[in-house]
């Protein structure tokens, strides 16, 4: 609860605005937003500064984000993002982005965390062992990646041994899974600030979609299908820009059934 608490007052005390929401917990699914009244279509339920979210984009801007791209110009949104992340989680309270990250959960359900067993109860029959086969496949190329991006890392320097020694494939597991389950997608087509660098940096990316990880907003739920997507409105001044949150109607004080963020 303090944890929750003290994002919230963080995202507010610079200059974020929450609606009508709550945290619930649940002892088997983690923590989720609900509406605390009946809320209209359309209506603003969450606005968090740019300053505040953690993009793909701040991460490719960063020290250790440049080095990654210039070394390994096929790096993905959420490789670099899961790099940094990383090495905020390093930081501890010395990152900007401490109260926020104190949020995130320390580990996951997801493929890298599955065992053996876990990965052979698909069965035996056919659907089954091509579903084992593809989880071997992805999680072999999940290694390589982890060991390609650790190797760049060592490669770099002194100044990098602390982050090389912490980037272990628990610490790029536990980012990985968080980038895949709780970033939204961005078209930074629609931010304001399209400068030329700007461009060029989507450019040297290679696409107009990015990846955001919102404060708060990381904790809503959809159900499978739902649109899930974020834009940007402009603000004053422009680099406050901020997202928005939207959900139908039908989901008041409910889980969110579908959302843009």
């Amino acid at each position: 609860a303090d944890v929750m608490r003290d994002l919230v007052e963080w995202v507010v005390s610079l200059g974020g605005i929450t609606g009508p929401l709550r945290v619930r917990e649940c002892a088997e699914k983690g923590r989720g937003l609900l509406t605390t009244r009946a809320v209209e279509e359309g209506e603003l339920l969450l606005r968090v500064p740019l300053r505040l979210i953690f993009t793909d984009m701040y991460a490719r801007g960063t020290l250790l984000g440049r080095l990654l791209c210039a070394v390994l110009p096929s790096i993905t949104g959420a490789e670099v993002v899961s790099v940094q992340l990383v090495y905020e989680r390093m930081l501890g309270d010395a990152s900007q982005w401490a109260v926020w990250l104190r949020s995130v959960p320390s580990s996951y359900t997801s493929l890298p965390y599955w065992s053996e067993v876990d990965i052979h109860s698909f069965g035996d029959d056919a659907i089954g062992k091509a579903l084992i086969a593809r989880a071997h496949a992805e999680l072999r190329q999940l290694h390589a990646r982890h060991e390609l991006l650790r190797r760049i890392i060592g490669d770099a320097g002194e100044n990098w041994a602390p982050l090389f020694k912490t980037f272990d494939w628990l610490q790029f597991t536990w980012a990985w899974s968080s980038v895949h389950s709780r970033a939204a997608s961005i078209d930074w087509r629609s931010h304001a600030l399209q400068t030329a660098k700007f461009k060029s940096d989507r450019a040297a990316a290679g696409t107009e979609m990015g990846l955001a990880l919102v404060p708060i907003g990381d904790l809503f739920n959809h159900r499978p299908g739902a649109h899930t997507s974020a834009r940007y409105i402009d603000a004053v001044p422009p680099t406050h820009a901020a997202t928005t949150t939207v959900i139908a109607a039908a989901a008041a004080a409910a889980d969110t059934a579908g959302m843009r963020r």
